[in-house]
């Protein structure tokens, strides 16, 4: 498949996903806070926060192998890859295990709902809630590997929508379970059942697909591995950062301010992340191919792509901006029927938030897809801490406009950092 053919496909299964994604809010925000109410609907959110962090215990290996095997796929060496991708599954797997234990042993700690200030689901709800959630996130590293190589064989726009395929059966499982006002466990395990039949597709999808794969379970070779391990901590210290900023966010409102806040956050962060749609499309996008241009040494072709992408980036997200900034309320309240409504000084802060990260935001992928992120992560996962140290000191203070405040500290921070670095790596290709 040519260049073009590769990035069109990518970017229509991106609308696409993206459209899904919208549809998907659009209709289940509303009958959530019909069916559950603000608060409730609160602490689902705060009870999905925990269990989602063992999503990150693959250390970011899965990342760092994909792009590495992208790599070798391209210099025809097929068997290495798939030596790569057997090691590196297996060992994923039994990595994500501790994680999965700790977090189960921990939802029987007697004072955890208390603490998140859960109060309308009861003890026993929360507590199995809880574990079917751990189940599901741990189903998340299983196929973390096997989604990523889509990219990897040039197959990434199957591979999202094959992902929005089953965004919408998780969907309907969950809203069957609302509408039919079963138990919030049933909910969690709608989630659970949606995940199992997601691995099982993807797992036999790419057995079909190419010869890279290998799912076989025994012992790994952790020499096949090894190079990998360091960007690949690197990696994880991103998707850390990346967690700390969407769930975590989400733990220090629930305690400082209270389920209804998180509530009111997260679904005006939703509204405001459309705008944010045009930079995660045109990412995924252009992550396969620069990786392939950077490995080929190919700087014109590198130059281009960055370029685009970046140009791209910044003129759709100042449209989506301005839309939002003349219209966010209106939709907003039509979206919730008035059960949710804009808190002016956060959600103008928020837009500006937007605005300041997408000047870091291409540079900030560019390196993650040729794994040369290592440096630029110990400044993100620092400047990921400090906001969130800030947040809690002053969201009791000024509420969520602290938070919004907050995140454009960070992007001050990173983007003379990502400009630095992707400068640095231009000039010695």
């Amino acid at each position: 498949m040519s260049l073009k053919k590769r990035l069109i496909s990518g970017l229509s299964s991106g609308v696409v996903g993206t459209l899904a994604t919208i549809l998907i809010q659009l209709i289940g925000i509303p009958i959530l806070l019909t069916y559950w109410g603000k608060e409730f609907y609160g602490e689902w959110l705060v009870l999905f926060t925990l269990p989602s962090y063992i999503a990150m215990s693959d250390i970011g290996l899965g990342t760092v192998a994909c792009t590495e095997i992208n790599v070798l796929i391209s210099q025809n060496k097929t068997l290495q890859a798939r030596k790569i991708f057997n090691s590196t599954f297996n060992f994923i797997i039994q990595l994500g295990l501790i994680p999965l234990i700790i977090l189960s042993l921990l939802s029987f700690w007697p004072t955890l709902r208390s603490i998140l200030n859960i109060e309308k689901m009861s003890e026993w709800q929360f507590t199995f809630s809880f574990l079917i959630l751990c189940a599901y996130s741990f189903l998340a590293i299983l196929i973390t590997l096997p989604q990523g190589l889509y990219r990897s064989i040039g197959l990434f726009g199957r591979g999202q929508y094959v992902a929005t395929l089953f965004r919408f059966v998780e969907f309907a499982f969950f809203l069957v379970t609302v509408l039919l006002k079963l138990n919030i466990i049933w909910v969690a395990l709608s989630y659970f059942i949606s995940r199992i039949l997601y691995a099982v597709f993807v797992i036999n999808d790419l057995s079909k697909k190419t010869d890279v794969v290998d799912f076989s379970f025994h012992k790994y070779n952790i020499s096949s591995i090894k190079s990998m391990i360091k960007p690949s901590v690197s990696m994880m210290s991103v998707y850390l950062g990346q967690s700390f900023l969407s769930q975590g966010i989400i733990v220090i409102i629930s305690i400082t301010l209270g389920a209804a806040s998180v509530a009111i956050f997260s679904i005006t962060r939703t509204l405001c992340n459309m705008a944010k749609q045009p930079l995660m499309i045109i990412s995924l996008t252009f992550w396969g191919e620069f990786t392939t241009a950077y490995a080929r040494k190919d700087k014109p072709l590198v130059s281009k792509l960055f370029n685009l992408a970046n140009r791209s980036t910044i003129l759709l997200s100042f449209i989506a901006v301005i839309f939002l900034y003349f219209f966010g309320e209106w939709i907003l309240l039509s979206w919730t029927q008035g059960k949710i409504q804009i808190e002016k000084p956060f959600y103008t802060v928020f837009l500006i938030s937007i605005i300041t990260n997408i000047f870091w935001y291409t540079r900030w992928n560019f390196l993650l897809s040729v794994n040369k992120h290592t440096q630029a992560v110990y400044f993100y996962l620092a400047s990921t801490i400090i906001i969130l140290s800030l947040m809690w000191i002053l969201a009791p203070f000024y509420g969520l406009v602290a938070v919004a405040v907050s995140l454009i500290f960070m992007d001050l921070i990173m983007i003379p950092i990502a400009n630095k670095l992707t400068n640095r790596i231009f000039s010695t290709i």
